[in-house]
């Protein structure tokens, strides 16, 4: 038998305004399940502090072990504040390869 995958549907707006909030939800999520999907398809408004949350969310889960993933479209909006923020040179198109980006790797 797998591993079950929680689903975390992220909010249309993940700024600095929610972002408290919205961590206290994903280290939530993240401690009580052994593996855990962001959706990312609601997404509209995002700044610098919401990719850094993110960021942060898939390195916790990184240290403790979890399976930790994106699904998804990036957004318009997601793309701006990722290459704003100078997160990703390569602008990622999906859950995946925003993983990739996150983590440093090629979004090839």
């Amino acid at each position: 038998m797998g591993v079950a995958i929680n689903i975390f549907n992220l909010p249309a707006s993940i700024t600095i305004k929610n972002a408290a909030t919205l961590r206290d939800e994903l280290l939530d999520r993240i401690k009580k399940n052994d593996s855990l999907m962001v959706d990312l398809s609601l997404t509209v408004e995002v700044d610098v502090a919401g990719i850094q949350l993110l960021y942060a969310a898939m390195k916790y889960a990184e240290i403790k072990k979890k399976d930790f993933s994106f699904t998804g479209l990036v957004t318009e909006e997601l793309e701006i504040a990722l290459m704003t923020g100078g997160f990703c040179t390569v602008v990622p198109s999906d859950g995946k390869s925003l993983v990739k980006a996150l983590k440093g790797q090629s979004n090839e």
